[in-house]
């Protein structure tokens, strides 16, 4: 677990990321030999009142949805405002998992804040 850097109104955590496909992409892979997959290299997100969410080596991310879930992977909320999100955020202390969804990605990352 990843441990959010809250300075004043910053988080700073770490995010993996996994690349979210349809059927028809799975059926083409399906004809591909197997092949080891390297786990993909934390992305590091900038959460603030100000700035808003920022992802460093990430280009283009229009995030589709916001979620934040309990350690039971409960939601706590879903949202698909990046205003409310933050605002929910903060008001939180505990243990999370933060989800942020794209067209293509899932990023995600485990909190203690």
């Amino acid at each position: 677990m990843a441990f959010a850097l809250n300075h004043g109104q910053v988080i700073q955590m770490n995010l993996r990321s996994f690349q979210v496909s349809d059927d028809s992409e799975a059926k083409n892979n399906e004809s591909r030999e197997n092949y080891h997959r390297m786990p993909t290299r934390p992305i590091l997100c900038s959460i603030s009142v100000e700035d808003g969410v920022s992802f460093d080596d990430v280009s283009n991310t229009e995030i589709i949805s916001y979620e934040i879930k309990d350690a039971d992977n409960n939601p706590i909320a879903v949202t698909g405002d990046e205003a409310d999100f933050i605002q929910t955020l903060f008001s939180l202390s505990g243990e999370y998992v933060i989800q942020f969804r794209t067209d293509e990605y899932i990023y995600y990352g485990s909190i203690g804040i």
